[in-house]
């Protein structure tokens, strides 16, 4: 019957919101287990409402979206509320990623491009029709999934412009929605290709019907299979494992590491919690450091974090009035006694006062209409520093932002490899015994020079740390003229580091122009551009080599970028300036015939061009 009917929809209804939200007691007994990661600490409903907003990362109104636009850090980007919310919420944040499943992604992982020949896209759209022409009503159910999971999820977050990292997986349900329609999509091409013989009176054979479907069935996914396996194929790569290794084991006992964000904190507190790796050095996040239950959290769970702070300061927590000030830290004597015997060790040509105390600058880092302030994570840093006395070593991980550090709190890092350790001394680069020892017998490169092994963009960004660290290595060697060494540690960076699997970047092309002053081997020209493909990049280090004097290194360069991108007037004018340079005029003829075959109006690359060719023939 009809009340039967309506009895069993309430029932159902009712068991189906009871189970889903029971899955939130998952948190509560999570939380009152009291684990080392216990984010926002749910253990109570006043807790768990805030865990549930999400009220650590700020909120904003679903319709000021003129607001969101005008606090931006982009907001300079968009002309209009209109122009922000369409171009940049709707296409940048929720098409592109649409298009990224459907259509395809570009080489460089930020772009719309035809990878999949726009097939799964083509199919979902003949899906969508057909549904809504065959049965609306469930067609309109599927609909409803696809907007409330998508596009109504963008108008429900109104995200300023930029992001900390790309927001894709926000908008699976739409994905999935829609993913639907690329299945109903075969039926309705075999529906058309059936009506359509029907209509000619030539009965389609089953064979021929089921052949048509199963090559249908089989050349989207085939295809979506062979773009993205190699960068879905996590084969062979061990980085957030290996990475996290070296960070921790960069670490003295029971120190005490700043990290920035989820990509250098979560894969360390794996190894410590799952793995039991160095437990013993605590992890301080930095992005979570702006919180109360996090700070809770680090006071009182071992191993404890050395502060000075109250339950009072706790509930007050946020911002703090702040103009610019000196700190000024005293220096124990055992600690300046400690540091300046492995100065010595580590120097032992050059001397080094004992330091009594160390002082640095702190800016505010937030500016308002009412006033400057810094951060909650800024006066933690502080607090946190000054109470541990110097008793348990320091460490910020190499991710970490010099704005993040204070600024000029830097200036008294040293770099012991993937971390870089408060000492007592300023402008003590690095540890040049420690550094070897990470880089030549503690760390773990694992994958680094197999070229069958996918990274993305951000991973080889990461990686560059690396290669920084064999660079500083390198350039000590270089400052105290041991040229061995300084070609051992290159070799070795070459060696665990291909520049076939992991190119170059122009971070470290600045750093490694200076190098060149007593490379001759032409081989790392050969690396950097087998590896590098900005054009861009290779101009900025060929124009170095130039004014350094190294000529032949710098037309290999030189070159190279012009063959990447023979419409480059940049590198074209470099390369020709370089061959003057060493009387080599004649080898910029055929440059300048490639360059006319394209630009046949330019006077005065022609005019160039007959000059030497007139020379050449005297």
């Amino acid at each position: 019957s009809n009340k039967n009917h309506i009895g069993t929809l309430i029932f159902v209804s009712l068991l189906l919101i009871t189970i889903g939200y029971s899955s939130y007691a998952t948190i509560f007994i999570r939380s009152n287990l009291d684990p080392m990661i216990d984010e926002n600490n749910p253990e109570t409903i006043e807790n768990f409402v805030s865990y549930i907003e999400r009220e650590q990362y700020g909120q904003h109104s679903i319709l000021d979206r003129e607001g969101v636009w005008k606090s931006s850090d982009n907001s300079n980007r968009y002309d209009s509320t209109w122009d922000f919310f369409w171009d940049y919420q709707i296409q940048h944040m929720y098409v592109r990623y649409f298009l990224w499943q459907f259509v395809g992604m570009d080489e460089d992982e930020t772009n719309v491009a035809l990878t999949f020949l726009g097939l799964p896209f083509l199919l979902g759209l003949i899906g969508f029709f057909w549904h809504f022409w065959r049965d609306p009503k469930h067609a309109l159910a599927v609909f409803a999934l696809f907007f409330m999971t998508g596009i109504a999820i963008v108008l429900y977050l109104n995200q300023p412009d930029p992001q900390p990292r790309e927001r894709d997986y926000s908008y699976v349900g739409s994905f999935f929605a829609f993913s639907i329609w690329i299945g109903l999509g075969y039926a309705a091409l075999i529906d058309m290709i059936k009506t359509y013989w029907l209509e000619h009176k030539k009965p389609l054979k089953p064979a021929l019907r089921y052949g048509i479907f199963a090559l249908l069935l089989v050349i989207v996914p085939i295809n979506m299979l062979a773009k993205n396996y190699e960068s879905h194929d996590r084969s062979g790569n061990y980085v957030a494992w290996d990475y996290s290794y070296n960070m921790l084991m960069s670490c003295e006992p029971n120190g005490i590491l700043f990290t920035n964000g989820d990509n250098d904190t979560f894969p360390l507190w794996y190894l410590q919690e799952v793995e039991e790796i160095r437990t013993d050095v605590r992890i301080v996040n930095l992005s979570l450091l702006n919180t109360d239950w996090y700070i809770r959290q680090l006071r009182d769970m071992e191993p404890k974090v050395p502060m000075r702070i109250s339950e009072m300061e706790l509930d007050r927590l946020g911002i703090r009035p702040w103009k610019k000030q000196t700190v000024t830290l005293e220096v124990p004597k055992n600690v300046a006694s400690e540091a300046q015997q492995d100065f010595k060790d580590e120097f032992p040509t050059r001397s080094i006062e004992v330091p009594q105390k160390i002082s640095f600058d702190v800016e505010p880092t937030i500016n308002t209409p009412y006033g400057s302030a810094i951060r909650t994570q800024d006066f933690m840093i502080l607090n946190i520093i000054a109470s541990n006395r110097w008793r348990r070593p320091i460490y910020f991980a190499v991710t970490v932002p010099r704005s993040n550090m204070l600024s000029e709190l830097a200036n008294y890092m040293r770099m012991d490899g993937a971390v870089l350790k408060l000492i007592p001394y300023k402008n003590w680069r690095i540890s040049p015994t420690r550094l070897e020892r990470n880089l030549m017998e503690v760390y773990q490169f694992r994958g680094l020079n197999d070229p069958s092994v996918y990274y993305n963009n951000d991973v080889k960004s990461l990686l560059q740390n690396y290669r920084s660290a064999f660079i500083q290595l390198a350039e000590y060697y270089l400052r105290i003229g041991n040229e061995q060494k300084f070609q051992e540690t290159f070799r070795l960076m070459n060696e665990k580091i291909s520049a076939d699997v992991i190119p170059w970047t122009s971070r470290n092309l600045r750093v490694f122009r200076d190098a060149f002053q007593i490379l001759q081997d032409s081989t790392y020209a050969d690396s950097i551009l087998t590896s590098t493909k900005r054009v861009s990049e290779l101009e900025a280090l060929g124009e170095h080599l130039m004014r350094m004097g190294e000529y032949e290194q710098s037309i290999k360069i030189l070159e190279g970028a012009y063959e990447l991108n023979p419409n480059s007037v940049k590198s074209l004018s470099l390369l020709i300036n370089a061959y003057r340079l060493t009387n080599q005029e004649q080898r910029a003829i055929k440059p300048l015939e490639r360059w006319l075959e394209t630009h046949p109006n330019d006077r005065n690359a022609r005019r160039m061009l007959q000059q030497l060719r007139s020379a050449g023939s005297e």
